[in-house]
């Protein structure tokens, strides 16, 4: 195993450094079968009013709003469809429609487009509340933190869990079963607390970090010595994600939250 990885990390350091985002390859409505969760963001628009919304799986309702332009749209779920790195959803009732882009980062917040407008924060909470959790000008400080969990299956080594913690856009590897990347876990790695970056699609290795890049998909690359792995990460709405090693024949691993 530890050569094997040794190879990928050298073959994906190459890609990582100049292409830096092999999961943009992904089409439109690319989400294959997983198992689907539910979650609610609360959106804070450009003029200060705020929309709640509930995603399961690819459907998205809207909960509430402080926008009464809005009032048509409450209580109805939309489909939820994967365009260029993000998700894409068209909410409409009578006269009324809304469209909006969503970018899901690691930690578990979004960034939202909302035209004309880009980069609205969305944050995670626990129902259909319409109070901003967020004090007044705190919000390009805000970090979202989460756990995840991910169900890892080597051909050669079996199945293993892999528990990952997320602040905004880095990541960790807490502990794990499998023996060959407990060298990469939390303490063992370099970095503040062993936290990663994670990069956004696009984002290459010899580019400085670029968060403002819109996207649901991002990369990171564990190492420590000999061993290496390179992930491709795509965060869904509905709060799980999915990682794609690289090369990606080398596997695919469903990642839950917890």
């Amino acid at each position: 195993m530890m050569k094997t990885k040794l190879t990928l990390f050298v073959t994906t350091i190459a890609a990582a450094l100049f292409f830096g985002g092999c999961a943009s390859t992904e089409q439109s409505g690319s989400t294959e079968s997983k198992k689907s969760f539910s979650r609610h963001m609360l959106l804070k628009k450009a003029d200060g009013k705020l929309v709640n919304v509930q995603f399961a799986g690819m459907k998205m309702k809207v909960m509430g709003s402080t926008d009464s332009s809005l009032k048509t749209l409450l209580g109805k779920s939309f489909e939820v469809r994967f365009v260029n790195n993000r998700f894409v959803v068209t909410a409409e009732a009578g006269e009324v429609s809304w469209s909006s882009r969503w970018s899901f980062w690691p930690g578990g917040e979004a960034r939202v487009g909302d035209t004309p407008q880009n980069g609205l924060l969305a944050v995670p909470v626990q129902d259909d509340t319409l109070e901003w959790p967020i004090a007044e000008g705190d919000e390009a400080g805000y970090q979202s933190r989460r756990n995840l969990l991910m169900h890892y299956e080597d051909p050669e080594h079996g199945k293993h869990q892999l528990h990952f913690e997320t602040v905004s856009h880095k990541i960790a590897l807490v502990k794990t079963t499998f023996e060959d990347f407990k060298v990469i876990t939390l303490g063992e790695t370099p970095g503040p607390k062993g936290h990663h970056k994670m990069r956004p699609a696009g984002n290459a290795h010899n580019k400085p970090l670029d968060l403002s890049l819109g996207s649901s998909v991002w990369w990171v690359s564990f190492q420590n010595g000999q061993v290496g792995w390179t992930t491709d990460w795509t965060f869904y709405p509905d709060g799980s994600a999915r990682a794609y090693e690289r090369p990606r024949s080398d596997g695919t691993h469903e990642v839950i939250p917890q």
